[in-house]
């Protein structure tokens, strides 16, 4: 409704929608028009019918304002009168939480004016962005005029912004390739410009050569308040305390972290400087006040758990700090702390997202008895729309010796072999039997390690569900070699897209460090990344729909400084790990 609202205020000689243009007469009860109508002259009881869904739409009456419109028969409305009465059914549709719905609606509605035009794009980029689809949000509001009132274009721009921003990575890669009107091309090259940004820097020389080409363009006339603090960060250190452990048990650790960060930093070439502390055996408050005195303007870390408590419990904190690692429960950030951290828990809510974009509604779920396939699962039910009502079955796996029966039970075969054996009893004789597995399962999730992953493929197919796709993550492939990849054939797993993907950092890094190849290159994407969102402090603090697409993930901020990640995806493919190939939405037709 905000967004509606908004729209009806961004021109000069501005529209009103059908409700404002009510709200100017005297309204009708409806329950009146509703009666009135019942024995009226079909041709006006079609109008009759309208004016009562309007009324009863304006005070959230949704069901009786739907049985309003499925009494109309629209063949009866005047034709000034059509555009209306499909703008109410789609808002129907918005308020009853059917976004699809109104997409279908509105994407045939004819269009007879500007004003027109104006309430339909408004109410169409709604309707999109309920429907998931941001991309189609902000080229709706892309169509609208340029409002005359300098406060509405910068709040449109921002609210284009916004969208443009939630789209998939991908998506605006395509469609900034995609030769088309300079207004919405303009919007998709620059947002895809400054995302390819390695670090401010960067991005002040992309938006620079963009305002450049795109200099009559609405976003450099009004730009966008993200753009602004490209421009002029709210903040930026200049100095960096780094504080990691470099000896003891999470020397190695800590070392590929302060690698990838001291890498991106030369990498940015940017005017600042290093403080590097070893954690190890130290007081973390005394560690933290020597970087103050040292002149720092910033902490990363320190490292482990215990550490970052201690620094979150200090009394006195003069500075922000990016620590790497999740407080844990029921401890909370203090004002300034921000928590990164390569956390399975963010594994677990990306497989739940990709099970329902893939709509596979019904699933089994299997884990390990280890912590961190507990606390996979607990993220993968907060995330996961379906909730546990949906799930069909669920299993841990306490010996791999054990995994086969495991399976079993999950898929019903058990009881289907318990019912052959009673059968025979009753016959009295042997019977030629195949158990058969369940058939009501869309995939099967697991949280499971490489071990217990090398052996879940056979498991599934010598039960009949190797046709069954399973969802799994980085865990299961975690060490093996090409033969032991090939025992997950098909298996989607969730990734850092440091591993599938190309970096010109992961390359300098791999060049330098035998270790960023191995088992340890997730650490020095991490410490990659660490540096990106120091560096981007002020702004990702700032916005709503700021992130960086980094080489841990697509790390946004949460509104208590938590560094979210969504996950790339990967396939399963003779013995390699493969970019899962990604659909991007074209845009729509004219």
């Amino acid at each position: 409704m905000i967004l509606t609202s908004f729209g009806c205020q961004i021109t000069p000689g501005t529209p009103t929608t059908p409700q404002d243009r009510r709200s100017e007469a005297t309204p009708r009860d409806a329950e009146s028009l509703l009666a009135e109508a019942r024995t009226a002259d079909p041709d006006v009881a079609a109008s009759l019918y309208l004016e009562a869904a309007r009324e009863l739409l304006a005070r959230g009456d949704l069901a009786q304002a739907e049985a309003a419109l499925d009494s109309i028969d629209a063949e009866r409305l005047p034709r000034k009168s059509r555009f209306t009465f499909d703008v109410t059914r789609a808002e129907v549709a918005l308020d009853g939480g059917r976004a699809l719905d109104a997409l279908r609606i509105l994407e045939s509605l004819p269009i007879g004016n500007r004003s027109q035009m104006q309430e339909s794009s408004v109410l169409l980029a709604r309707a999109a962005a309920e429907a998931g689809q941001p991309a189609r949000a902000a080229e709706a509001l892309m169509q609208l005029e340029e409002p005359a009132d300098r406060d509405a274009a910068y709040e449109l721009n921002d609210r284009i912004w916004a969208y443009l921003v939630q789209a998939p990575p991908l998506e605006i890669e395509s469609r900034a390739a995609v030769p088309d009107d300079p207004v919405p091309q303009g919007w998709w090259q620059l947002v895809a410009a400054l995302e390819r940004a390695f670090d401010v820097n960067e991005q002040r020389l992309q938006l620079a050569r963009w305002q450049r080409q795109f200099a009559d363009h609405p976003a450099a006339r009004f730009p966008p308040r993200a753009l602004g603090l490209v421009e002029h960060p709210s903040f930026t250190a200049r100095r960096i305390a780094l504080l990691l452990p470099f000896s003891g048990p999470l020397a190695t650790a800590g070392r590929a972290v302060r690698d990838g960060f001291v890498a991106a930093f030369y990498r940015s070439e940017a005017d600042r400087s290093i403080l590097v502390y070893d954690t190890t055996d130290q007081d973390i408050g005394a560690l933290y006040e020597q970087a103050v005195q040292d002149g720092a303007e910033a902490i990363v870390g320190p490292l482990d758990k215990t550490s970052v408590s201690a620094l979150n419990a200090l009394p006195v904190r003069q500075l922000p700090a990016l620590v790497l690692n999740q407080l844990s429960w029921p401890e909370t950030p203090a004002p300034g702390i921000y928590q990164f951290a390569l956390a399975i828990e963010d594994e677990g809510r990306a497989i739940a997202r990709r099970v329902a974009e893939d709509r596979r509604l019904r699933i089994v779920l299997l884990r390990s008895d280890e912590d961190w396939a507990q606390r996979a699962t607990s993220a993968f039910f907060e995330a996961w729309p379906g909730g546990r009502d949906a799930l069909v079955a669920s299993d841990v796996i306490y010996d791999i010796k054990g995994l086969t029966d495991t399976i079993a039970r999950a898929l019903l075969v058990d009881q289907s072999a318990a019912r052959a054996n009673e059968l025979s009893a009753m016959l009295g004789q042997s019977l030629e039997f195949v158990p058969r597995r369940r058939e009501d399962i869309d995939a099967v999730v697991a949280f499971v390690d490489s071990l217990q992953a090398r052996a879940l493929n056979p498991g599934l197919a010598y039960y009949f569900a190797s046709d069954v796709p399973v969802y799994t993550s980085s865990q299961a492939v975690q060490g093996l070699d090409r033969s032991g990849l090939g025992d997950l054939e098909g298996a989607r797993v969730s990734q850092i897209p440091w591993r599938i993907g190309t970096d010109p950092v992961r390359t300098e890094l791999e060049g330098a460090f035998a270790d960023a190849r191995g088992a340890l290159s997730s650490l020095f994407a991490f410490g990659v990344d660490a540096y990106r969102i120091v560096d981007r402090l002020g702004t990702l603090s700032s916005l709503p729909h700021g992130r960086i697409l980094g080489g841990t993930g697509i790390l946004t901020f949460a509104e208590d400084g938590r560094v979210q990640r969504d996950l790339a995806w990967s396939i399963v493919r003779g013995g390699r790990i493969d970019p899962l190939p990604v659909i991007v939405m074209s845009p729509p037709a004219e």
